[in-house]
């Protein structure tokens, strides 16, 4: 039965839509977005859109999304090597499992979950840093803090443009 689901075209038509969505937010978290560091903290939003894309679609699609996402980040970042590409479908997967099991599928449970994606990835890429390079816990905590918070904002185009799509099949 899951073999169908996995091969039903509007999810596939969907799926590139999302591909998409992954593709132009990474363009414009790259480019644009980059010039813009406050308190010298960039934001990165991606993770956002792939706890929403789980959200909407379910664990599987999730993962699979957030595999690509995670490596499209990896290429796109210097110095990362496969640290979005395992961080990103363990992000689509679980907020895919709390979309079908645990809250519903609406804006503030959405929210909520692109938030604690946000922390998590930032938490990640600031644990990341704290063994790699010589740095102090509690500044490496506060940058992942401070990228959390700069990146909310873009959890709500996220929003947009993924639901707007999940729609199209419904």
């Amino acid at each position: 039965m899951i073999i169908f689901d996995l091969i039903n075209l509007q999810k596939i038509r969907r799926a590139i839509l999302y591909l998409a969505v992954i593709a132009v937010s990474l363009v414009l978290q790259n480019t644009m977005l980059n010039h813009v560091a406050p308190l010298g903290v960039r934001c990165m939003f991606i993770p956002a859109v792939t706890a929403v894309i789980g959200m909407l679609e379910g664990g599987v699609w999730g993962c699979m999304l957030g595999v690509a996402a995670g490596a499209l980040c990896d290429i796109s970042f210097s110095g990362s090597t496969v640290l979005f590409t395992l961080t990103l479908p363990i992000v689509g997967f679980f907020s895919g499992v709390a979309g079908e099991y645990l809250v519903n599928r609406r804006f503030l449970a959405c929210c909520l979950t692109a938030l604690a994606a946000l922390a998590v990835a930032a938490f990640v890429q600031a644990l990341a840093a704290f063994f790699s390079v010589d740095a102090r816990f509690g500044a490496v905590m506060r940058t992942a803090a401070l990228q959390t918070a700069w990146s909310v904002p873009f959890i709500f185009p996220a929003w947009l443009s993924c639901r707007a799509i999940y729609g199209m099949g419904r």
